[in-house]
């Protein structure tokens, strides 16, 4: 399981960007199974800095995105909350 954004992924976030440049506060949530893969805090963090850095690239302000990661769902992905 990779923590590179596919163009599918991107053009997702490329959605987002216009509401996200006026958020206040940008939480990144990296998620992986803990049941699944060998490191999987290092793995959900990988995903979430991936978006982030991808974000950033796309002019949204680094200090007002934050990463976390949670192993604790049977999820994989990055669930993002934006808030206003």
């Amino acid at each position: 399981m990779s923590a590179k954004l596919d163009r599918l992924g991107e053009a997702r976030l490329d959605e987002l960007v216009f509401k996200m440049k006026g958020a206040s506060k940008i939480l990144l949530h990296g998620n992986c199974n803990k049941n699944e893969i060998g490191n999987p805090q290092q793995a959900s963090w990988a995903r979430a800095m991936e978006v982030k850095k991808y974000l950033v690239k796309k002019g949204i302000g680094e200090k007002k995105i934050f990463v976390g990661a949670n192993i604790d769902e049977p999820l994989h992905g990055v669930r993002i909350e934006i808030h206003l």
